[in-house]
Formats: structure tokens, C-alpha cells, sequence
């Protein structure tokens, strides 16, 4: 038997659900942003995306040939618009630049100004283009939602079809009753939330993790990503859609610090870098109860934990779950018992931590794992 991890791990790509109390993910990715073709940039090329310290832009782009450039900024809500363009670029006579633009001010959206002309020609025939920063909003009637997947470091974008506020959204993902326990095939029947399109062309993701998406499939953006910087307070997403480039800034998820499962003997969970060929972790027995218990990195509020032992043959597996806050899960020994004997079988704790953003109508879940054996005797 291969990872049964595997088994969720496509659960999240493929479908985004409301669950009684969790919103079940999907995963997609997406491409930059393509308007018309005007001249010598290549306009699917272009990449706006502001410093950690937000004020600062770093603008990339491609040409069909060598040119040159000279660079500006503008504050539109200033009231006031220049088509001076006094900074010469640092590449010259170049098909692909990176330029980084300084001085902007922090919290006020900006366009850029762009005068560029062929290398082989002079600067009286260059032509302006304006590079507008936007708030990537989904509209008024969408919500753009991001799904974080740290074990299989992969993050996702889709859009889904909503007049409802984000932190609506997020407040049913995350409503509990307390523990609830029960044969994963005995879950209540899911409630689907439709997707939409998704207006966004493209997203990058900095600081807590490094990740740069593209098009999976026509609303669905994802990528992958190699580390997480877990001590890192930064995070946020630049976002591209027909409105121009707009950075949404995220607070750092809740995290699992450590998890405990617990049968006849207690073992430390671990990131789910068990091979088939290790041994059991825990035993149980099938007259008492197993428990999972945890400690977090950052405040429980907003986060919903989940338990899953995985399924095997006629057995559908078990699902638990309870607020973050709980700090533990305990499986009754009636579902216990139903664990099939001799057999190694996946147990996971994931804690789901969510975050919404009303006025841009952004949601973002990211999922922590830690996993450990099952045996039950």
C-alpha cells in the first residue's frame, strides 16, 4: 500500500466544497496577464510585483527585439498625472529587463509609466504604456479563494460564485459543535459551492512561502513551492487581472508546532516522510480509544483541526473533527474497532487555518499536516 496520503491530496486539487464545517479545497493555477499586443513589449511578459517593504515595484518584461527604456510613476488618486519618465532603465539595448522602481508610497496603488523604443532607433520614437496597480478584487459577486497545501507545497487559486462576504464563508468553514466523529462514508452530504471564472491572470506569492503560479486550467491558477519560511511574519500576493497588478497582504497562518498520537504507547508525529517499510508508530487496541493531540504556532482563531485515518478495502476510513482550540481528538473505541486488524494504515492531523479579506472578497485556507502509522492489534 502506497501513501494513502495521496488519496487526500486529490481530494484538494479537484473539488471545492462547503462541508458542514470546512470548506474542502480544489486545486488549479494560472498564466500572466495577456491583453492586446501593442508594439514591442510582449505583453503576456509582464510582471509587476511590489518589494517586502511595499515600497518598491520590481517590473519585468520581455521585447521582440533589443530596446531600450526610461521608467515613472504616478499616484492616480493624487489627482495629478505625469507622462514624464525621467529614470532611465538599468538594461539597455536588451529583451529582457527587470526594473526596479523606488520611492512609491507604501499603501497607495500606483500606474507606471513605460516609454520604450527599438535599440536600433532613437528615443523620439518611443511609445508609453501605463502599468496600473489595481485591487484585485473578484467582484462583487465572486470571491477568489486560495487553498495552501503544506505537505504536498502546493499552493492554488480558484474563484467561486458568491455574493456572501469572505468572513461568511469562513466563519461556516470553521463552525463546530465541538469534536464530531464518524466513518468518513458517514459524513453529512456536502453542500457545493459553484465555481466561477476566475479573473485573475496570474498570482505570486512572497515571504512565508515563495510560489509562482500558472494556468491549470481556464479558472483555476496553482504552483508549487520548495520551502517555507515558518518564522517569517511577511506574506503576500501579487495578483494580475485586466485591471492591472494589486498585492493583497496576509497574515501568518496558524501552524502545528507539534501533534502526539496516542494508543497503548504515545509517538510524536512527524511531515509526512514515513515510508511503507517503517513499522507501525502506534498500536491500538480495539476495545479503547486513540487520541491525537497538538500544540499550535499562532492563535487557534479561525482554525478548524481534522483527523483522518485512512481507508482500506470495505473500511472507509474515519474523519474527526474539532476547533483548533481543542488541542486534541479522540476517537471513540467503537470506530476503533472497525480499524482493520494487522494492518498498517495512515493517520493524519491537519490543522486548516483561514483568513478573509472583505473589501478585496479574497479567502485564504492553509493546510498543516503531521502524520503517523496506525496498527490496531
Amino acid at each position: 500500500m502506497f501513501k494513502t496520503r495521496t488519496f487526500l491530496v486529490f481530494a484538494l486539487l479537484f473539488v471545492v466544497e462547503l462541508v458542514s464545517c470546512r470548506l474542502v479545497a480544489p486545486i488549479k493555477a494560472p498564466r500572466r496577464l495577456g491583453s492586446k499586443d501593442n508594439g514591442i513589449v510582449i505583453q503576456d511578459s509582464i510582471s509587476l510585483e511590489r518589494g517586502d517593504d511595499g515600497t518598491s515595484i520590481i517590473l519585468s518584461f520581455d521585447t521582440r527585439e533589443a530596446a531600450s527604456c526610461k521608467l515613472g510613476f504616478f499616484v492616480p488618486a493624487s489627482g495629478r498625472r505625469s507622462s514624464e519618465t525621467p529614470n532611465p532603465c538599468a538594461n539597455s539595448s536588451a529583451t529582457k529587463f527587470s526594473e526596479t522602481i523606488n520611492g512609491l508610497p507604501k499603501d497607495q496603488l500606483v500606474t507606471i509609466i513605460l516609454r520604450i523604443w527599438p535599440a536600433k532607433q532613437s528615443e523620439t520614437s518611443a511609445t508609453v504604456m501605463l502599468l496600473p496597480e489595481a485591487l484585485p478584487s473578484a467582484g462583487a459577486n465572486a470571491v477568489n479563494m486560495v487553498f495552501v497545501d503544506m505537505g504536498a507545497a502546493r499552493m492554488d487559486l480558484v474563484s467561486v460564485t458568491s455574493s456572501a462576504q469572505p468572513s461568511e464563508l469562513v466563519a461556516k468553514s470553521i463552525s463546530s459543535n465541538g469534536q464530531q466523529c464518524a466513518l468518513s462514508d458517514a459524513n453529512t452530504q456536502v453542500n457545493p459551492m459553484t465555481k466561477g471564472a476566475l479573473v485573475l491572470q496570474s498570482a505570486t506569492s512572497r515571504g512565508f512561502i515563495h510560489a509562482t503560479t500558472s494556468r491549470v486550467s481556464p479558472n483555476a491558477l496553482g504552483g508549487t513551492f520548495s520551502s517555507v519560511q515558518r518564522q517569517s511574519s511577511e506574506w503576500n500576493i501579487t495578483a494580475r487581472s485586466t485591471e492591472g497588478f494589486g498585492r493583497i497582504r496576509l497574515t501568518k497562518p496558524t501552524l502545528i508546532a507539534s501533534s502526539i498520537f496516542s494508543g497503548r504507547e504515545q509517538a510524536e508525529a512527524n511531515d509526512d516522510v514515513l515510508e511503507d517499510i517503517d513499522p507501525p508508530a502506534i498500536k491500538v487496541s480495539g476495545g479503547s480509544t486513540m487520541v491525537a493531540s497538538w500544540t499550535l504556532a499562532g492563535d487557534a482563531k479561525n482554525s478548524v483541526a481534522t483527523l483522518t485515518i485512512a481507508p482500506m478495502g470495505t473500511f472507509p476510513g474515519i474523519t474527526c473533527t474539532a476547533p483548533a482550540a481543542s488541542m486534541k481528538i479522540t476517537v471513540p473505541s467503537d470506530l476503533v474497532a472497525k480499524i482493520p486488524g494487522n494492518n498498517r494504515i495512515w493517520g493524519t492531523i491537519r490543522i486548516d487555518s483561514w483568513q478573509a479579506m472583505d473589501r478585496e472578497r479574497w479567502a485564504v485556507r492553509v493546510s498543516d499536516w503531521k502524520s503517523m502509522g496506525v496498527q490496531r492489534l
